[in-house]
Protein backbone atom coordinates (compact mmCIF):
# COMPACT_ATOMS: atom_id res chain seq x y z
CA UNK A 1 0.00 0.00 0.00
CA UNK A 2 3.14 2.26 0.71
CA UNK A 3 4.50 1.85 -3.02
CA UNK A 4 0.61 2.62 -4.08
CA UNK A 5 0.62 6.20 -2.25
CA UNK A 6 4.00 6.91 -3.51
CA UNK A 7 2.76 5.71 -6.91
CA UNK A 8 -0.23 8.22 -6.83
CA UNK A 9 2.00 11.02 -4.93
CA UNK A 10 3.92 11.11 -8.30
CA UNK A 11 1.27 10.34 -10.57
CA UNK A 12 0.04 13.45 -8.78
CA UNK A 13 3.03 15.90 -9.07
CA UNK A 14 3.51 14.90 -12.81
CA UNK A 15 -0.37 16.10 -13.39
CA UNK A 16 0.41 19.31 -11.55
CA UNK A 17 3.22 19.55 -13.98
CA UNK A 18 1.86 18.89 -17.02
CA UNK A 19 -0.75 21.37 -16.60
CA UNK A 20 1.88 23.90 -15.21
CA UNK A 21 3.82 23.25 -18.34
CA UNK A 22 0.47 23.37 -20.20
CA UNK A 23 -0.39 26.60 -18.60
CA UNK A 24 3.09 28.14 -18.80
CA UNK A 25 2.15 27.50 -22.60
CA UNK A 26 -0.30 28.66 -23.36
CA UNK A 27 0.98 32.07 -21.24
CA UNK A 28 3.97 32.02 -23.91
CA UNK A 29 1.41 31.85 -26.77
CA UNK A 30 -0.52 34.90 -25.45
CA UNK A 31 2.76 36.74 -25.04
CA UNK A 32 3.72 35.93 -28.37
CA UNK A 33 -0.05 36.84 -29.83
CA UNK A 34 0.54 40.50 -27.79
CA UNK A 35 3.97 41.01 -29.47
CA UNK A 36 2.83 40.34 -32.63
CA UNK A 37 0.04 42.92 -32.03
CA UNK A 38 2.48 44.93 -30.68
CA UNK A 39 4.65 44.67 -34.03
CA UNK A 40 1.74 45.08 -36.35
CA UNK A 41 0.35 48.66 -34.45
CA UNK A 42 4.32 49.74 -34.19
CA UNK A 43 4.31 49.03 -38.38
CA UNK A 44 0.99 51.62 -38.33
CA UNK A 45 2.65 54.16 -36.39
CA UNK A 46 5.51 53.83 -38.66
CA UNK A 47 3.78 54.14 -42.02
CA UNK A 48 1.36 56.52 -40.31
CA UNK A 49 4.64 59.05 -39.41
CA UNK A 50 5.68 58.35 -42.80
CA UNK A 51 2.59 59.74 -44.48
CA UNK A 52 2.74 62.52 -41.90
CA UNK A 53 6.30 63.69 -42.62
CA UNK A 54 5.17 63.44 -46.61
CA UNK A 55 2.06 65.40 -45.45
CA UNK A 56 4.03 68.20 -43.22
CA UNK A 57 6.68 68.58 -46.43
CA UNK A 58 4.26 68.98 -48.98
CA UNK A 59 2.75 71.12 -46.62
CA UNK A 60 5.36 73.38 -45.56
CA UNK A 61 5.99 73.58 -49.85
CA UNK A 62 1.94 75.13 -50.09
CA UNK A 63 3.30 77.41 -47.43
CA UNK A 64 6.22 79.07 -48.86
CA UNK A 65 4.06 79.47 -52.16
CA UNK A 66 1.46 81.35 -50.15
CA UNK A 67 3.98 83.55 -48.35
CA UNK A 68 5.62 84.46 -51.93
CA UNK A 69 2.27 85.02 -53.00
CA UNK A 70 1.17 87.51 -50.09
CA UNK A 71 4.45 89.18 -50.16
CA UNK A 72 3.18 91.92 -52.36
CA UNK A 73 0.78 92.81 -49.56
CA UNK A 74 2.49 94.29 -46.28
CA UNK A 75 0.40 93.01 -43.25
CA UNK A 76 2.60 94.74 -40.81
CA UNK A 77 4.16 97.53 -40.32
CA UNK A 78 7.94 95.47 -40.26
CA UNK A 79 6.80 93.37 -43.56
CA UNK A 80 9.19 94.48 -46.57
CA UNK A 81 6.93 93.33 -49.64
CA UNK A 82 8.63 91.77 -53.00
CA UNK A 83 8.49 95.17 -54.80
CA UNK A 84 10.68 96.82 -52.23
CA UNK A 85 13.12 93.65 -51.63
CA UNK A 86 13.19 93.47 -56.00
CA UNK A 87 13.73 97.43 -55.99
CA UNK A 88 16.61 97.07 -53.28
CA UNK A 89 17.94 93.55 -55.29
CA UNK A 90 17.97 96.02 -58.21
CA UNK A 91 20.12 99.17 -56.68
CA UNK A 92 22.58 96.53 -55.57
CA UNK A 93 22.83 94.83 -58.28
CA UNK A 94 23.09 98.26 -60.39
CA UNK A 95 25.44 99.68 -57.37
CA UNK A 96 27.82 96.61 -58.16
CA UNK A 97 27.58 96.96 -61.95
CA UNK A 98 28.99 100.60 -61.44
CA UNK A 99 31.60 99.60 -59.34
CA UNK A 100 32.48 96.90 -62.04
CA UNK A 101 32.70 99.37 -64.93
CA UNK A 102 33.86 102.91 -63.59
CA UNK A 103 31.98 105.63 -65.82
CA UNK A 104 34.49 108.73 -66.06
CA UNK A 105 32.51 111.72 -64.12
CA UNK A 106 32.04 114.42 -67.50
CA UNK A 107 30.49 111.04 -69.54
CA UNK A 108 27.67 110.81 -66.76
CA UNK A 109 26.92 114.11 -66.86
CA UNK A 110 26.86 114.20 -70.36
CA UNK A 111 22.94 114.17 -71.52
CA UNK A 112 21.71 111.91 -73.59
CA UNK A 113 21.79 112.63 -77.37
CA UNK A 114 17.94 114.12 -78.26
CA UNK A 115 16.55 113.28 -81.90
CA UNK A 116 15.92 116.40 -83.80
CA UNK A 117 13.63 114.88 -86.02
CA UNK A 118 9.57 114.43 -85.47
CA UNK A 119 8.47 110.80 -84.31
CA UNK A 120 6.85 109.10 -87.35
CA UNK A 121 3.11 109.25 -86.76
CA UNK A 122 0.98 105.71 -87.96
CA UNK A 123 -1.34 106.40 -90.92
CA UNK A 124 -4.45 106.54 -89.71
CA UNK A 125 -7.67 104.55 -90.55
CA UNK A 126 -9.51 105.61 -93.20
CA UNK A 127 -12.69 107.43 -91.63
CA UNK A 128 -15.98 105.75 -91.38
CA UNK A 129 -18.46 106.64 -93.33
CA UNK A 130 -21.79 108.16 -91.04
CA UNK A 131 -24.62 105.96 -89.92
CA UNK A 132 -27.31 105.09 -92.81
CA UNK A 133 -25.46 106.72 -95.09
CA UNK A 134 -24.07 103.93 -97.73
CA UNK A 135 -21.00 104.15 -99.89
CA UNK A 136 -21.63 102.11 -103.29
CA UNK A 137 -18.22 100.89 -102.71
CA UNK A 138 -19.39 98.68 -99.60
CA UNK A 139 -20.12 95.45 -100.65
CA UNK A 140 -21.47 92.66 -98.69
CA UNK A 141 -20.96 89.75 -100.99
CA UNK A 142 -17.03 90.53 -101.15
CA UNK A 143 -14.64 90.79 -98.45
Amino acid sequence: ARYGEQILAFRTLLEEISNSAREQSQGASQISEAVAHLDSITQQNAAMVEELAAASSSLNGQVQRVHQTIRVFRLNPQDVTLAEEDAVAMRKAAHTLNEAAPVSVAHRMQPAPVSRTAPKMAPSAPARPAIGKTREADDWDAF
